[in-house]
């Protein structure tokens, strides 16, 4: 839905905050899997460095594309 002038989250500049925010109230009930896979999320919002083997490791429930391209972008900082 993208008919109305509001702003939207994935634009908003509390778009890392609702992230971690929500990561922080549910982490109690998400298996381990869900929880690498936020924290991933939140090392890419953040543009965080990274190193490969943590990457790997939250990512790897990612596509391969999406893991490379946030390796690589958490090294051209």
């Amino acid at each position: 839905h993208t008919e109305h002038e509001k702003p939207r989250i994935t634009v908003s500049s509390n778009k890392i905050k609702g992230h971690f925010d929500f990561y922080r109230k549910h982490k109690n009930i998400m298996n381990n899997e869900q929880r690498k896979s936020k924290l991933f999320e939140l090392y890419r919002y953040k543009n965080r460095r990274i190193n490969l083997y943590k990457a790997i490791d939250l990512g790897k429930n990612k596509s391969k594309l999406d893991l490379l391209k946030f390796i690589i972008r958490s090294r051209l900082k």
